[in-house]
């Protein structure tokens, strides 16, 4: 104990939050080769590296991971036994880290970043769309929040529903399936482009259409929505976005969007934390503003979709 400093544990959840010697000097105001000093002591009270170098910025090693949610979780406690009152948000300087698909990324990530700004200014959001969805991350603190179409469940997952997505066509201005009533008939006549990560080329709307004995052809599958929608846009492929992407086809790509002729399920859009960090002031803040600015694109966007639908 005659060697311990708790200051180091202070220093590692800077080091851990931000992968970087120089934001973390920044953050605990001392020097940059103070902090490079303070990560040698790190290592040789922890017996491991804890960050190794990965490009341009330092990765945790296992050991790390392991301890993460913990030592954030001994951080954030022993802030909140010396402080006289809570901290105002405006002088939060902290990066939370949600996993999220770019389609979601692309219409809400400007206005939650918006949101939380006009409280706390100093937040930074990184959004990452690496790795499959798993409750182990958001445990090791990797990830703050998973936001999306989660399956995860059980009690290391808090779970609350932001909307649901229905599942809508598009093609490019002036294709022939923007002119007229779009049935099943007239939908599997044109060739389709299916966004899958997993490079599957069927999926929900082909089982739905064989109940119609009806079949459409695939001839390309992408990784991402943004992909399909390019294509989509330049070619007379079909292909089916999300609900909520609907105004980025219109506004950027100028596409034709058009109900799907067939019913199938809604995506179910959530956001995803452990319950360890449900109480935790700013974790709890930005799940608010999450909550509050994908309510209000949705219901916008809604409205706008029953408005174009009910004057076509």
């Amino acid at each position: 104990m005659k060697q311990f400093d708790a200051n180091l544990l202070f220093a590692l959840n800077a080091l851990l939050e931000t992968g970087s010697v120089t934001e973390a000097a920044e953050r605990t105001g001392v020097s940059v080769p103070t902090m490079s000093r303070t990560l040698t002591r790190i290592r040789k009270l922890m017996g491991d590296p804890i960050m190794v170098q990965a490009g341009r910025g330092l990765v945790p090693t296992p050991k790390a991971l392991e301890m993460r949610a913990r030592l954030h979780a001994f951080v954030q406690e022993a802030y909140d036994l010396t402080r006289t009152s809570s901290p105002s948000l405006a002088d939060v300087a902290r990066t939370v880290n949600i996993r999220a698909d770019e389609s979601l990324v692309a219409v809400f990530a400007a206005s939650i970043l918006e949101t939380v700004h006009r409280k706390a200014p100093k937040v930074k959001l990184r959004f990452v769309s690496h790795g499959e969805e798993a409750v182990g991350p958001l445990r090791e603190g990797v990830l703050d929040l998973d936001l999306g179409n989660i399956k995860l469940s059980g009690p290391e997952v808090k779970l609350q529903k932001l909307f649901s997505s229905r599942f809508m066509g598009v093609v490019r201005t002036g294709h022939p399936l923007s002119k007229g009533k779009v049935t099943a008939k007239r939908y599997v006549e044109y060739e389709h482009i299916s966004a899958s990560r997993r490079g599957l080329l069927g999926g929900p709307i082909d089982d739905a259409l064989a109940e119609l004995g009806l079949k459409r052809t695939v001839s390309l599958s992408v990784p991402t929505l943004s992909s399909a929608l390019a294509i989509a846009a330049t070619s007379d492929l079909v292909a089916a976005i999300p609900e909520h992407l609907s105004g980025i086809a219109k506004t950027l790509y100028r596409s034709f969007i058009f109900p799907l002729p067939v019913q199938t399920a809604d995506l179910r859009i959530s956001l995803a934390w452990h319950p360890r960090f449900d109480n935790e002031s700013v974790h709890r803040f930005v799940r608010e503003s999450i909550v509050k600015s994908c309510s209000t694109i949705h219901s916008q966007q809604s409205k706008l979709s029953s408005r174009k639908m009910r004057f076509r």
